[in-house]
């Protein structure tokens, strides 16, 4: 065969697995009818918000939790994946300064922490005669055990893209379709600055598609810079590091910040105790496409574990 047969066979098979292949069939997408989107399509009152954790984070919702490190995120996020996944009669049903009013599969994704200091995070939250009720449930992927971290999203010629990893993962989410994901943290998976506005245009264009594909509400853990006193929610969001893509782009963003000095010293007038310079937390929504943002949260921090407890109504 001369290498121009040869050549002319492989352009035939090539035009025969496009025809043939549904992956790429699939990817055209319809066009959009305009006659099918007038006010008809929106008689009668709109179903009312369906929360996760009610009034914090709507299911189906991609958003952000930004803290200074050292704060308690992560640990934060655990423990409202391990309360999603329990369900009533197993742990008390409160995560993230609110309600949890679904029971579900949950994910989490760490590209910081090993297995060994997860396993025994887990431990400080359920004893381990329990962990057999979250069988199916829970899901805790510790990258650096499990492969290595990889980047999910990369910049490639300018142009930012998520890679293979970031694509094989979403279909392992997909197939389990879990109520909450929680990805810690944004900036040891993005191999890209985060203070270009194009970057967080990236990321959050692909979670959204990841809650809509996977029927999903996802967290992305992220910094906040350190400089500047927070004295509330509006100098919380401005402090969120990075580009303000990373909180625009993003249909929730969450904050947790110390508590002033005198709120601190009010906390432990009142509890009879020190609790330390990092013993009192204040957290909660700084940025919502679905609502107004609700009252501050706040957390006392358990000394043995490190776990930051809702005190909210206690210290009232």
């Amino acid at each position: 065969m001369s290498e121009i047969e040869r050549r002319m066979v492989e352009i035939d098979d090539y035009y025969d697995h496009l025809l043939n292949h549904t992956d790429n069939a699939s990817k055209v997408k319809p066009r959009v009818k305009l006659q099918g989107w007038g006010i008809n399509a929106y008689d009668g009152w709109a179903q009312p918000i369906e929360w996760l954790i009610e009034p914090i984070i709507p299911r189906y919702t991609s958003g952000i939790l930004a803290a200074s490190g050292g704060l308690g995120k992560s640990y934060l996020c655990l423990d409202a994946c391990v309360r999603i996944a329990a369900g009533p009669g197993m742990v008390h049903q409160r995560a993230m300064g609110g309600r949890v009013a679904r029971q579900g599969k949950t994910v989490m994704i760490t590209a910081e922490d090993s297995r060994a200091a997860i396993h025994r995070r887990i431990n400080q939250i359920i004893n381990p005669d329990e962990h057999r009720k979250l069988e199916g449930q829970f899901f805790m992927v510790p990258l650096p055990d499990a492969g290595g971290t990889q980047a999910y999203l990369e910049c490639v010629g300018g142009q930012y893209r998520m890679t293979a990893a970031w694509e094989d993962m979403c279909s392992e989410i997909i197939k389990i379709e879990p109520e909450f994901v929680c990805i810690d943290p944004l900036q040891a998976v993005m191999q890209a600055d985060a203070n270009d506005p194009a970057a967080g245009q990236a990321w959050w264009s692909n979670m959204s598609q990841l809650s809509a594909e996977a029927k999903t509400a996802s967290l992305t853990t992220h910094h906040m810079r350190k400089d500047g006193n927070i004295d509330g929610i509006a100098s919380a969001r401005a402090a969120i590091r990075g580009s303000s893509s990373l909180t625009d782009g993003a249909r929730l963003a969450m904050a947790l910040w110390p508590a002033s000095t005198d709120d601190r010293l009010a906390a432990e007038a009142a509890l009879k105790e020190p609790l330390g310079a990092l013993g009192l937390i204040q957290g909660g929504v700084v940025k919502s496409n679905e609502y107004s943002m609700g009252e501050v949260a706040t957390y006392l921090r358990d000394p043995a574990s490190g776990l930051l407890l809702d005190a909210t109504e206690l210290l009232k």
